[in-house]
């Protein structure tokens, strides 16, 4: 708390300065909306390295719920609603065959399925599908898959290294900072579960998240 405090502060500051410094000039207000821009975005690196480093050095223990698929993913297609129309996409949730219900960190999870449709969202062409289903031994598996460039098969592990990059048309001039797949990685690991990569049937990327059946706990270190 006390590093997220000594980062956030500032930031904050620096954006309700900027607030308090607009101008009638149409040149200069528009300079003023970079610089809040750029301070968003560092406020969203600092809570990506923050979550990461929790999420890495243990100090995150899992709230472990037991929740209705459905429900979840309804609830993390809400909120990523207005990414996916400001790229004129449509996003697909399919729960058919899925676990009626599930054991797991909910808001965990909900992290992770939003970190990958937001990178869907950066490189589909016009479609976004999320689909849970069952798994292996009572295993629930999210999938996330998108129309677009897709992922070559020689980048498909370094993708999940935090602050990883690619050379090809799935790369920085998307934006984002490369931390949103390696925390969805960490995500899956302290569940005791896993994540893949490889092409979709609509030939982009697909990443499939399994989550193991855990006990119903409320919390779990």
């Amino acid at each position: 708390h006390g590093i997220s405090h000594e980062l956030k502060t500032p930031l904050a500051r620096l954006e309700f300065g900027l607030a308090l410094l607009q101008s009638p000039d149409a040149g200069e207000r528009k300079r003023q909306q970079a610089l809040r821009a750029d301070v968003r975005e560092l406020d969203d690196l600092v809570t990506e390295l923050l979550t990461l480093s929790s999420l890495e050095q243990g100090e995150r223990h899992l709230a472990l719920v037991k929740v209705s698929v459905s429900e979840l993913l309804d609830s993390v297609a809400a909120s990523v609603s207005h990414d996916v129309a400001d790229h004129t996409l449509t996003l697909a949730v399919t729960v058919a065959g899925a676990p009626t219900y599930h054991v797991c960190d909910p808001k965990l999870v909900a992290r992770a399925l939003l970190n990958l449709i937001r990178n869907s969202t950066r490189y589909a062409h016009r479609s976004i599908s999320l689909r849970a289903s069952s798994g292996a031994g009572g295993s629930l598996v999210l999938t996330v898959e998108d129309d677009g460039p897709g992922i070559p098969a020689a980048d498909r592990v370094r993708v999940f290294e935090p602050f990883h990059r690619l050379d090809s048309s799935r790369d920085r001039h998307t934006g984002g900072f490369g931390l949103g797949l390696a925390i969805v990685r960490r995500v899956a690991l302290i569940h005791g579960g896993d994540v893949r990569l490889d092409s979709g049937s609509w030939g982009g990327a697909r990443f499939m998240m399994t989550l193991p059946p855990m006990p119903d706990e409320a919390t779990v270190a």
